[in-house]
């Protein structure tokens, strides 16, 4: 029965969590992200969502292949989770796509603080077979009107929007 019960772990984590990041998927995010949402209904606490691209991945995966530009989203992944807490949760949820639901944030200064805080993760380049790689973060927020009924779909979709206007008005902002 034990090694039943670990491939049915195993198969639920591999459902949930991106294959080459280890982090959260698209479904996992959502499920938690829903959650905070009604959790903080309760409280009138808004939930806050923040979108991030990595730019230039197109060219990383065109110019240097497939498993370069995965190392880069792992290594990028390994830098978001070096500046959150246990309690928050980052997913991969596109090829160059990331959302982050930081548990603690309320306010649009937190969330801005945050996020400059994601942007300056970029500032160092990341190194793959010994080329220096200069990433471009684009960086969307949305927070939730605490008296509002919002789903994770609206969230995420609302910070998509800003990230890419972000992107569209000029890279390395929010």
């Amino acid at each position: 029965i034990s090694d039943r019960k670990q491939a049915e772990e195993q198969l639920e984590h591999e459902m949930l969590h991106d294959q080459s990041t280890g982090l959260a998927n698209r479904i996992l995010f959502h499920d938690r992200v829903n959650s905070a949402l009604n959790h903080n209904l309760t409280l009138n606490l808004p939930t806050c969502v923040i979108a991030l691209e990595v730019g230039r991945y197109a060219f990383i995966f065109e110019s240097l292949g497939y498993d370069a530009a995965d190392r880069v989203i792992s290594k990028v992944a390994k830098r978001l989770e070096s500046i959150i807490h246990p309690s928050d949760l980052i997913a991969r949820v596109g090829s160059s796509e990331f959302a982050i639901h930081i548990d603690h944030l309320h306010s649009a200064e937190q969330a801005r603080d945050f996020s400059l805080n994601v942007i300056a993760q970029f500032r160092r380049p990341v190194e793959i077979d010994g080329q220096e790689i200069i990433l471009v973060p684009s960086v969307g927020i949305a927070i939730s009107d605490p008296n509002a009924e919002v789903d994770a779909d609206m969230i995420l979709h609302d910070a998509h929007a800003a990230m890419t206007q972000a992107r569209d008005n000029s890279a390395s902002k929010y």
